[in-house]
């Protein structure tokens, strides 16, 4: 009964659209569209199964949009990226680290972007030693002091090496260690009073470098990153692996999110952003980060996704809904929206998923479109424009839905409760005055970037008290 009435109110606004546009000799694109989608609505209605679908469909997309993950896997995709240059590496390796190889005739090192070479060089021709064999891709240069005092020679030298940072994660801890992995260094060049060295000289840096190295120093702990933590939700994200932009002078992390529904893409286009020659750290943000921070916000019921309009709106037959987050990612093409949503290229858009829960078995998706803006290095929210997206079972997007959601209590306390907040302060360095010998580094915003295209946030930071 439920499924002739609906078919038959379809065919009454069939007739209404066609007779409306006959009579304008206007049967426009627009008006065969809408003919088309208030049928293909009247063909899934008719199916007897589409309320079984429908609230399979939602059980589903509820369970799954606030999931988060047992374990972080590093080897998946990234959807915050931290970026440093080496102005900032030094600041926290000298903060952070504990030399104590002085006694080896090791310098305190001054830390470089880039320096395992594939090619062998003058320098590690003449020592006999290879070209590296490694992934260049995650090595920096450390140039190191070097006092030789053997033999009756003494010298004093400085040697620069290529050599692999690594990532180790500690998820019981709740942090991951940097460290740079001596034990895999390349020898790039040696230098005595501003001139390279070869010959004998060369050969007693060999044995000096493998005597200090292969002795005393196998890795060297550069810095940590705590796990970050955002909101009260059991939302955390993890520096993974290394990723080095010689070109650009940065080191970058992917920080991986324990949250399901964030894992949908990266943000590669971290890895080749510009750098500011006046920060000392970026941070880049994936969208699908934003929408599994609302996702979950939603899931835990910190959002209330219950929407009443109290009436029907125009074209509608029902008034009541339950939300939840759409996948963007998976189900909109970028060409189609930037073509299709007003603005879009100046919003993250989030799709807000609408199922019926009373007479129509169905969703439609909104889009709206949320400027995100940082104050006092937080991230905060403003409602920019909605759209309509797709629908299933009996529903079709209307007119008046697009401009009635911003009134709901689901919107308004969407805006209230999720303005995002990233604690910047994540990173340690040594502090024997601060509880267990750490503190926290400070970093304040000095500029912020938000990208034109929809596809990211990069802010730029500065250390404040290192």
């Amino acid at each position: 009964m439920k499924n002739n009435v609906f078919f038959t109110l379809a065919l009454g606004a069939v007739a209404a659209l066609s007779l409306t546009s006959l009579t304008s000799c206007d049967l426009d694109e627009k008006t065969v569209n809408d003919i088309v989608g208030i049928m293909d609505g009247v063909i899934k209605c008719s199916a007897e199964d589409v309320c079984t679908q429908a609230q399979q469909g939602l059980t589903k997309a509820i369970n799954e949009e606030g999931m988060l993950s047992e374990h972080i896997d590093t080897n998946g995709d990234y959807s915050m990226a931290l970026t440093l240059n080496a102005t900032g590496i030094n600041k926290l390796f000298q903060a952070s680290s504990d030399w104590t190889y002085d006694a080896v005739g090791l310098g305190i090192p001054t830390l470089q972007v880039g320096g395992c070479r594939k090619q062998t060089t003058s320098i590690i021709s003449s020592l006999g030693l290879s070209a590296y064999k490694g992934n260049i891709d995650q090595c920096i240069a450390v140039e190191i002091p070097l006092k030789i005092n053997k033999f009756g020679i003494n010298l004093n030298l400085s040697a620069t090496f290529g050599a692999p940072v690594i990532a180790k994660l500690d998820e019981n801890a709740g942090k991951t260690d940097i460290y740079l992995d001596l034990s895999q260094a390349q020898l790039i060049d040696a230098q005595y009073d501003g001139s390279n060295l070869g010959g004998l000289a060369s050969s007693l840096i060999t044995e000096g470098i493998h005597l200090a190295l292969d002795d005393y120093l196998k890795a060297v702990h550069l810095f940590e990153i705590q796990a970050w933590e955002l909101g009260d939700n059991g939302i955390k994200m993890f520096a993974g692996a290394p990723r080095v932009n010689e070109a650009m002078g940065t080191l970058t992390f992917g920080m991986y999110s324990n949250i399901k529904f964030a894992q949908s893409g990266s943000v590669e286009w971290a890895y080749e952003a510009s750098f500011p020659s006046d920060a000392e750290l970026g941070l880049h943000i994936h969208p699908d980060l934003i929408r599994g921070l609302l996702a979950r916000l939603m899931y835990s019921h910190n959002i209330e996704t219950n929407v009443d309009f109290g009436a029907a709106p125009d074209g509608l037959a029902t008034s009541k809904f339950t939300v939840t987050m759409a996948n963007m990612a998976a189900e909109y093409d970028q060409a189609w929206l930037l073509s299709h949503v007003p603005n879009y290229a100046d919003f993250f858009t989030f799709g807000f998923r609408m199922w019926s829960t009373e007479n129509v078995c169905g969703y439609m998706d909104l889009l709206a479109g949320l400027q995100i803006v940082i104050n006092d290095n937080m991230f905060k929210i403003k409602a920019g424009n909605v759209a309509a997206g797709n629908a299933d079972g009996c529903m079709q997007v209307v007119g008046g839905v697009t401009s009635l959601i911003t009134d709901t209590d689901f919107f308004k306390q969407l805006m209230d409760k999720a303005e995002l907040t990233f604690n910047f302060n994540e990173i340690e360095v040594k502090d024997d005055k601060a509880e267990g010998g750490l503190r926290k580094a400070k970093m304040g915003s000095n500029k912020f970037e938000f990208k034109t295209d929809g596809t990211g946030i990069s802010l730029f930071l500065n250390f404040l008290d290192i």
